[in-house]
């Protein structure tokens, strides 16, 4: 769906993609990086871009798909002395 979205608006997918995780109202903070300079635009353009109403319909229709998953301890287990 971000690449349609993407398409039709004449931007990047990271454009999209970014923006995705900031409408994320579960997302408190999220962290971009680029290997090169032309890459750049795409995380300031995500700063500027907003999603239409239908967009953000679909959004939360996908995401509505996707069941929550319970937080898990990956740490192992600590044996007893």
């Amino acid at each position: 769906m971000t690449d349609e979205i993407a398409k039709a608006r004449d931007v990047t997918m990271p454009t999209v993609a970014i923006m995705w995780l900031m409408c994320e109202p579960t997302v408190v903070g999220s962290i971009a990086s680029v290997r090169l300079t032309k890459q750049v635009d795409a995380l300031l353009a995500a700063k500027t871009f907003e999603f239409s109403a239908n967009e953000l319909d679909l959004r939360d229709e996908k995401h509505a798909r996707v069941p929550a998953q319970p937080p898990t301890d990956s740490r192992p287990p600590r044996r007893r002395a």
